[in-house]
């Protein structure tokens, strides 16, 4: 098994850090696309309720979020959800422990 170095590993996060929020918007609006926004959706419970959107996505002070509620179909009340981008990952492959040696 190859390891890679602490000064590897800062330079991988480096090259790839800046970039990190350059498709969360896109990302966030393809979600978007895809709810079943008006749709009516029952619970197990037999209560039905919809989607509605509240808040485009969007970025404001580095925060990347956008909002819906939950409507009940009976008129309720509604839940609301807020999402939040809440962080930011990459992997690793052998390919990067190949190009250190």
């Amino acid at each position: 098994m190859k390891y890679l170095t602490d000064e590897k590993i800062d330079e991988i996060r480096d090259h790839y850090e800046p970039r990190s929020n350059d498709n969360v918007l896109e990302i966030m609006h393809e979600i978007c696309a895809r709810l079943p926004w008006g749709q009516e959706i029952t619970l197990s419970n037999g209560k039905k309720f919809f989607l509605k959107k509240f808040t485009e996505p969007r970025e404001k002070d580095g925060v990347f979020e956008f909002g819906f509620d939950a409507k009940f179909s009976d008129d309720s009340g509604h839940v609301e959800f807020n999402v939040t981008k809440s962080g930011w990952e990459f992997c690793l492959t052998d390919e990067w422990a190949e190009k250190d040696n």
